[in-house]
């Protein structure tokens, strides 16, 4: 069976203290990358449906679907498939990154000869400017460009002498969400106004 990592908090709001204010979900894209230059990173695909989001925040919804993203339909700049991603998180604020499609596996081995895999969806930086995602970003969400929830960020990982990690890894949406239902039946994913 399929085993990733189990580790997310619910909340619950209060939608009387929120009052007309809550948009829903939404993710601020910040002001760290201009928008123009922010589109064009998203953009790689002359037919790509990313639109930069009025006032910066991209509307959150639906979730990637599983095949979509072992299948995925765009390429990075060395011609590779990925799926170009976006998280805010407390450390490193936005930023864009390349998911490929491929999980990475492994393996931990017990004193008492049992071992427990897991899995973990992996994410690559952008290019070489600058991690994805740094130590204090974990529990941020991983969007896709249409707002579409990809995962929970786990950790990261790369060579002891790099001053930042090389891959970033989270638990797959599409994986989590039934959980999260499972235990909570009226958990929403509080889709944005329209």
């Amino acid at each position: 069976p399929q085993s990733f990592t189990k580790d997310y908090a619910i909340i619950k709001l209060d939608k009387g203290k929120l009052k007309d204010a809550f948009m829903g979900n939404i993710l601020d894209l910040g002001p760290e990358i201009d928008p123009t230059k922010f589109s064009e990173k998203m953009t790689r695909k002359p037919n790509s449906r990313f639109r930069y989001p009025p006032m910066r925040l991209l509307p959150l919804g639906e979730i990637i679907p599983e095949d979509f993203m072992h299948d995925v339909d765009q390429v990075d700049v060395e011609g590779e498939p990925c799926l170009y991603v976006i998280k805010r998180g407390h450390t490193t604020l936005t930023t864009i990154g390349r998911a490929n499609g491929i999980c990475s596996y492994t393996r931990e081995y017990f004193p008492n000869q049992t071992h427990q895999d897991s899995m973990q969806w992996a994410i690559l930086p952008y290019d070489d400017s600058g991690p994805f995602a740094k130590q204090g970003d974990s529990g941020a969400i991983i969007v896709d460009g249409l707002g579409r929830f990809g995962g929970l960020l786990t950790g990261a990982s790369g060579p002891a002498e790099s001053p930042s990690p090389s891959i970033t890894y989270a638990t797959p949406f599409w994986w989590l969400w039934p959980l999260i239902k499972e235990r909570f039946p009226g958990a929403t994913l509080c889709p944005a106004a329209s």
